[in-house]
């Protein structure tokens, strides 16, 4: 259990225990999470369901999700700028965006199954690169204007007093994310159905 001093408790300074209350909920919250994330794996190795397509998606999600989670219970006492904060700081931007672009890449499998009744399995590497690929790109940015991971309150993430990099980090992409991304691979999928014909 983290012992949070008022000096490491920046976000309810007079109140520490608020903030052990928030590390114990992450904490609770992040196990829960590798727990049903191991299961959904076991289930789909030992059922040989990584032979279907759409369970392969389920599969990578769920194996994103389960790094994510391991990424919210890496945790040091006092948090403090370091290597390890820095590296905790990236693993977490790194695999939350891979779980937003794997739910964002199955929506749009459902999409084109449902509507367009087309399968879209041989667009398995597009979903890969986009969600491995791009979330990448995305937690590189903040090394592009010097290294701003750091402390962020309870968490090691884009430095509390960055905020403009916050901004840019989620607000102001993950509102498009969902409209453009659907958009970029019907793009590549009617463009490669019109080469081919």
């Amino acid at each position: 259990m983290a012992n949070l001093t008022n000096s490491s408790c920046t976000e309810w300074p007079n109140n520490p225990n608020y903030c052990t209350a928030a590390v114990v909920a992450r904490i609770f919250s992040a196990s829960l999470s590798i727990l049903g994330c191991v299961f959904m794996i076991f289930v789909i190795v030992l059922f040989k369901k990584y032979q279907f397509f759409v369970q392969r998606l389920i599969l990578w999600l769920s194996i994103a999700a389960l790094l994510d989670a391991i990424g919210y219970l890496m945790s040091e006492d006092n948090i403090t700028k370091n290597t390890f904060c820095i590296f905790q700081a990236f693993w977490v931007t790194y695999f939350d965006w891979t779980i937003l672009l794997w739910v964002c890449c199955i929506t749009f499998n459902l999409l084109w199954s449902v509507l367009k009744f087309r399968k879209t399995n041989h667009l398995e590497w597009v979903y890969h690169v986009i969600s491995w690929g791009l979330s990448l790109v995305i937690a590189c940015i903040p090394f592009s204007n010097g290294i701003v991971y750091g402390p962020a309150n309870l968490l090691c993430w884009v430095e509390a007093g960055e905020n403009v990099m916050r901004f840019a980090m989620y607000a102001f992409q993950l509102p498009r994310l969902p409209n453009v991304l659907p958009q970029c691979i019907f793009l590549v999928v009617d463009g490669s159905s019109l080469s081919s014909s």
